[in-house]
């Protein structure tokens, strides 16, 4: 017997045994009655409530929901970098005032330290003098 004459006969012996099973599961699945649930006994005094119905937001309005929320938390940021910076003005204000109260030898001492040239570059990050 030859590979190609083996295939055919298994082919048309698997499709002869497909054909002729009487599948009695099934038949007797579908010849039984479903069991229907019991119903539900409802009382007689149940509270009903109304539930007050919001207008829905379509689409569009959401979006420009979403965008005027971001928009007030940039707001908000912003005004606090911008505390932030009246801050830091009026601190470095405050802390120059004392050392110009400084003696001469303790101001002499103080810009001769690297915490004199720190001050300076910070004061210069944020544009505070020149």
């Amino acid at each position: 017997m030859a590979r190609g004459e083996f295939e055919k006969d298994l082919d048309e012996y698997l499709h002869a045994r497909k054909r002729s099973g009487i599948n009695i599961k099934a038949l007797l699945d579908r010849l039984t009655p479903k069991p229907k649930p019991k119903p539900i006994a409802i009382p007689e005094q149940v509270e009903v409530y109304d539930k007050q119905s919001e207008p829905k937001e379509n689409f569009v309005q959401k979006l420009f929901k979403r965008e005027q929320k971001q928009d007030a938390s940039l707001l908000q940021a912003e005004l606090r970098a911008e505390d932030a910076i009246s801050d830091m003005k009026e601190m470095a204000k405050i802390s120059l005032g004392m050392l110009r109260q400084l003696p001469d030898d303790q101001l002499k001492t103080f810009k001769n330290s690297s915490d004199f040239e720190r001050l300076k570059v910070i004061l210069k990050k944020h544009e505070l003098i020149k």
